[in-house]
């Protein structure tokens, strides 16, 4: 992943799935839509 990729998600429950699995492995993200959200950090873990 890269800062500032958007990752485009179906439904906004798959946008909260997709941010908490992503923080888990130090990608941070931030909403920027109901279906979408931003990396904004990329923490190598």
């Amino acid at each position: 992943m890269a800062i500032g990729e958007i990752i485009k998600c179906a439904t906004l429950e798959e946008v909260f799935r997709k941010a908490f699995e992503l923080n888990r492995v130090g990608i941070k993200t931030e909403f920027i839509s109901s279906n979408e959200l931003r990396v904004v950090a990329v923490n190598a873990v």
